[in-house]
């Protein structure tokens, strides 16, 4: 079925080499997706640059950045992350009720 649907696997962060061991472990049992929180004590460019040179053509991270980020921090990290095929999309880029933030994001 997983070959008919896009479907996601899910993983904490972790150290480069261990998000892309995550990748490798994820495609294999057919996922296409691996979605994962970010954290301030990772950084996310480097994990999607490991994670990229073991990614199956096709394959797609989902970043939920779900912690207090400025429109100018998560700017950054899309402009950082669109340099990589394997960057699917950014979920929860600011809090809810920033709605200016949200705006301008638009």
């Amino acid at each position: 079925m997983r070959s008919w649907v896009p479907v996601s696997s899910w993983t904490v962060p972790q150290t480069p080499a261990n998000m892309a061991e995550e990748v490798q472990r994820a495609a294999a049992q057919g996922y296409t997706w691996l979605k994962y929180y970010t954290h301030h004590f990772h950084n996310a460019v480097e994990q999607t640059r490991a994670m990229q040179e073991v990614a199956p053509k096709g394959f797609k991270v989902h970043y939920d950045v779900n912690f207090d980020n400025t429109v100018d921090q998560v700017v950054e990290l899309a402009r950082e992350l669109s340099q990589f095929p394997i960057a699917g999309l950014i979920e929860d880029p600011l809090r809810t009720f920033d709605m200016e933030g949200h705006k301008l994001l638009c």
